[in-house]
C-alpha cells in the first residue's frame, strides 16, 4: 500500500495527503453550513419549503455543474479551473454572510455549487494515476471514509455555532477560510502539461461550449432514460424499491434536525451530536449485516430480508410521527438507521444475482447501465427528497414526514412480495 501510494499522482506523497486535506475540509464546512441552513433561511424570511427548495435546486444545479467543469477541466489546466471553482464559492458564501435578503441568499448558495465538482476532478485524478481500479477503489473508499468523519465533525461545530447570535457569520467566515486554505493546496498539486495549443483551441472553442451544454444535459436526461428503460427489464422491482428506500431516507433526514429543534426545542449543538450518533449507528450496524445473514437469512435471496426490516421502517417511523417523548423518539431514529443497513445489503444482494443472470445470457451492456443506475439513485432522491419534506412541513407538520415515509414503506414492502 505504502509503495501505490508513493507512485500516486505523480509519484508525490505530499499531493495525496493534500488531496485528502481538501476532501476534508470540504466536507467539514458542508457539516458546518447543514448545521445552520434551515435556522438561517428562516430568519432571512424564508420557511420550511424555502429550505427544501433550495436543497433540491442546488442538487439539481450540482449535476449540471459536475458535468460541465469536469469537461471543461479535461481541456484545461485542472488546477486552475478547480481554482476558479473555489474562488465562486467564496464569493457565494461572502453573499450568504452579508445578505439579508433571502432571494440573494438563494443566488448566493447557488453560486457556492461551483465548488462541487472540485471533489470529482480530485477523484479523477487519483483514479488516472493509480495502478489499477482495485487500488483507486480502495483509496476513494478512504477518502469517502476521511470525507464522512470530516462531515460529522463539522456537523457538531455547526450545531454549537448555531447557538450563538453570530453563529451564522462564524460558519460562513470558517468556510470561506477553509476554502482559501484549500486553493493554496490545489496550486500546490503537481501541474500537468497542457498538450493542446493556442490556436487549437480558439478553433474548438466553439465546439467546446456546446459539447459542455450537451454533456451537463445528457448526464441530467441519462439519470431518468436508464431507468425508464431498465423499468420494464428483471431490475425493475429492485430499482423500485431502492428509489423508495432512498427517496424516504432523505425526506427523513431533512426533517429530523428541524423535529429535534421545532418538537423537542433541543440546542443545535446538542442535535449535532443526535444526528452524528445516528450518522454511526448503520456503520455499527453493517459489522452485524453477514453474521445476521447467514444466520438466520441463509436461503434467502434478498425479499425476505426486505420485507422484514421495510416493516421495521413502517413502525419506526409511524412512532416519530407521533411521539412526545425524546428518548423514545431517539430510539426510533435509531432503529430506523439500523434497519436500512439490513435493507442496503438485501438490494445489494439482489442487483448481484440479477446481473449474475444477465451475463449468463449475454447482456453484459444491460448490467453496466444497471449498475450506473442504481448507484445514481440517491442522485434522483435527492432531487425531489428535500423538496417533498419542504411542502409536508408547510402543508401539515414537520412530523407529516415521518408519517408519509411510513406510508412509502408500506408501499415498499407490498413491492417486495411481488
Amino acid at each position: 500500500m505504502k509503495e501505490s501510494l508513493n507512485d500516486m499522482l505523480q509519484g508525490s506523497v505530499s499531493a495525496w495527503l493534500q488531496n485528502i486535506e481538501i476532501v476534508c475540509r470540504d466536507a467539514f464546512s458542508l457539516g458546518t453550513y447543514l448545521a445552520i441552513q434551515p435556522k438561517h433561511v428562516i430568519q432571512l424570511g424564508g420557511t420550511f419549503f424555502t429550505v427544501g427548495l433550495l436543497k433540491s435546486l442546488i442538487a439539481l444545479l450540482a449535476i449540471f455543474s459536475k458535468a460541465s467543469v469536469v469537461h471543461i477541466s479535461n481541456k484545461n489546466n485542472k488546477q486552475n479551473v478547480m481554482v476558479w471553482c473555489l474562488l465562486f464559492s467564496v464569493l457565494g458564501n461572502i453573499l450568504s454572510a452579508a445578505t439579508s435578503s433571502v432571494l440573494l441568499y438563494f443566488v448566493a448558495r447557488l453560486i457556492c455549487v461551483a465548488s462541487i465538482p472540485v471533489q470529482a476532478i480530485l477523484k479523477s485524478e487519483i483514479t488516472k494515476h493509480s495502478k489499477d481500479t482495485d487500488e483507486s477503489s480502495k483509496v476513494l473508499m478512504n477518502l469517502e471514509t476521511i470525507g464522512t468523519v470530516g462531515f460529522m465533525v463539522g456537523r457538531v461545530i455547526g450545531g454549537y455555532s448555531g447557538d450563538y447570535v453570530t453563529g451564522n457569520e462564524y460558519v460562513y467566515m470558517s468556510m470561506i477560510g477553509n476554502i482559501l486554505i484549500s486553493i493554496v493546496l490545489v496550486k500546490s498539486l503537481p501541474e500537468e502539461d497542457t498538450k493542446q495549443t493556442k490556436d487549437s483551441k480558439k478553433s474548438k472553442d466553439a465546439q467546446k461550449h456546446m459539447n459542455i451544454i450537451e454533456e451537463a444535459w445528457q448526464e441530467m436526461s441519462s439519470l431518468f432514460t436508464d431507468l425508464s428503460m431498465l423499468a420494464t427489464s428483471q431490475y425493475k422491482d429492485v430499482f423500485a424499491i431502492k428509489l423508495f428506500v432512498e427517496y424516504v431516507s432523505v425526506i427523513n433526514f431533512n426533517a429530523l434536525g428541524t423535529t429535534l429543534n421545532a418538537e423537542y426545542r433541543l440546542p443545535m449543538a446538542t442535535i449535532g451530536y443526535c444526528i452524528v450518533f445516528n450518522m454511526t449507528v448503520p456503520i455499527v450496524a453493517s459489522w452485524f449485516v453477514s453474521t445476521v445473514r447467514s444466520r438466520y437469512y441463509a436461503e434467502d435471496s434478498g425479499y425476505l430480508r426486505v420485507r422484514h426490516f421495510t416493516s421495521v421502517l413502517v413502525a419506526t417511523y409511524a412512532i416519530s410521527s407521533v411521539t412526545s417523548d425524546l428518548p423514545v423518539f431517539i430510539l426510533a431514529i435509531t432503529v430506523n438507521s439500523a434497519a436500512k443497513s439490513f435493507i442496503d445489503s438485501a438490494l445489494d444482494d439482489l442487483l448481484h444475482l440479477k446481473i449474475e443472470a444477465d451475463q449468463s445470457k449475454g447482456k453484459r451492456n444491460r448490467t453496466t447501465i444497471a449498475l450506473k443506475c442504481f448507484n445514481n439513485i440517491n442522485t434522483i432522491a435527492q432531487l425531489i427528497g428535500p423538496l417533498t419534506s419542504g411542502i409536508l412541513s408547510c402543508m401539515f407538520s414537520i412530523r407529516s414526514n415521518f408519517l408519509a415515509c411510513a406510508l412509502f414503506m408500506i408501499l415498499t414492502n407490498r413491492l417486495s412480495e411481488t
